[in-house]
């Protein structure tokens, strides 16, 4: 099979999965809610066995991502890079319609422009 054909069985695998676990979870839902619930030990097993079916399911996804992309395996948590961009001048309401917006000029003042409909003004 051609590497595109397999990233895309591979691909159709994953939104399966994805399919699936939705479903799951969608049905722990409506279990969790019925009035018996906590009552009843066959509707708890249930939902214990979906959780770890969900867990599998995500695990596989994993898997699968990790054969569609052999280079961008996960680093563990020590070896991964820390993203230190600045962020200087930048507002709690920065980007937020109708908020004010922070900046620095180019002597380091602050100035303040009024965000309308996403433009700044």
């Amino acid at each position: 099979m051609a590497g595109t054909q397999k990233v895309g069985v591979i691909g159709d695998t994953i939104a399966e999965l994805t399919n699936s676990i939705s479903h799951l979870r969608r049905t722990n839902e409506y279990l969790k809610a019925h009035k018996e619930f906590k009552t009843d030990l066959e509707l708890r097993e249930a939902v214990e066995e979906n959780e770890d079916l969900i867990q599998r399911r995500l695990e596989q996804i994993k898997d699968l991502k990790e054969k569609m992309n052999p280079h961008k395996r996960a680093l563990p948590e020590s070896r991964k890079v820390v993203d230190k961009r600045s962020k200087v001048g930048m507002h709690e309401n920065q980007g937020k319609v109708g908020g004010d917006k922070k900046n620095m000029d180019s002597d380091g003042d602050e100035k303040n422009k009024q965000v309308k409909g996403g433009f700044m003004l």
